[in-house]
């Protein structure tokens, strides 16, 4: 059950980023699919794991401003090939997971 949203969520401590770095928690990959409003992206790991969030139109307008802010250049570099779904499928897919005989 969701709660109601109370304050922002904290940026992340010498600690969490220490610690990412230690589990070696970079995203390397995407896959997504619209179900109604909703967007649910599978994001993958360098580990090679995979987890599954959605968004609403609203948490994707955040997810885009935050990445605007801290990103602008992005905004003007060629993005990567995006894969997006054949006749009607609204999917998506960039990046890939990593190669497992590494």
């Amino acid at each position: 059950m969701r709660q109601k949203v109370r304050s922002r969520v904290r940026t992340p401590t010498e600690d969490d980023i220490t610690q990412a770095i230690l589990d070696d928690a970079c995203l390397v990959g995407f896959g997504a699919t619209r179900r109604g409003l909703l967007i649910f992206l599978n994001i993958a790991n360098c580990k090679g794991d995979i987890g599954t969030v959605f968004l609403d139109a609203h948490a994707v307008g955040h997810l885009v401003a935050v990445l605007k802010a801290l990103a602008p250049e992005s905004l003007k570099t060629p993005t990567p090939p995006v894969l997006e779904g054949a006749d009607g499928d609204p999917s998506a897919q960039t990046g890939f997971l990593p190669d497992a005989s590494v």
